[in-house]
């Protein structure tokens, strides 16, 4: 099977953009253990507030501050790792008077990088290999074993999104060994 990195597309102009609140929110912060009972809406909205722009554009996939879906993305997503643990956000334009429902998703750490992966003398990764063997049952996760934040889509997500109307989303082939 073959994987892809899963990124924002920034060719998308006006793109929604984080700014602040979410300095106190780590990244496991009551997302990691799984618990229906605390997912989504049930728990509580977690409140991000945006630039104000002009021409604001609520794209599918948000890379940062942390990986954020829109509603519809989430709803395919969950199909593929239905057990993956989400909580809701709020993205907040106060200029503007808007709010748009998101979700943040906390997919499974995986180390399996492959010892042909180059890093950069700084820790940076200069290019990235993953073992096949090593990735396991997943469609979506996060890479361990590196400084970047990196997530990782199957061959049959990445297809599924790239079929659907969804904006903002962009995948890049990994090599594998």
């Amino acid at each position: 099977m073959a994987y892809f990195v899963l990124k924002q597309d920034p060719r998308w102009l006006h793109a929604v953009e984080v700014v602040g609140g979410f300095s106190t929110l780590q990244r496991s912060d009551d997302t990691e253990d799984g618990d229906k009972s605390k997912r989504g809406a049930d728990y509580g909205s977690l409140p991000f507030h945006v630039r104000t722009q002009s021409r604001q554009r609520y794209v599918d996939y948000l890379e940062r501050p942390l990986p954020l879906l829109s509603d519809k993305l989430k709803r395919l997503v969950e199909k593929y790792a239905a057990k993956m643990p989400v909580r809701s956000a709020v993205l907040i334009d106060q200029e503007q008077g808007q709010q748009q429902p998101y979700w943040i998703i906390a997919p499974p750490v995986v180390d399996c990088l492959s010892e042909a992966t180059e890093f950069y003398l700084d820790g940076s990764l200069k290019q990235l290999v993953i073992e096949k063997e090593k990735v396991g049952p997943y469609h979506l996760f996060k890479l361990g074993g590196i400084r970047e934040d990196m997530l990782i889509v199957s061959l049959a997500l990445a297809e599924s999104m790239l079929r659907r109307d969804f904006t903002g989303i962009r995948v890049e082939h990994v090599d594998m060994q």
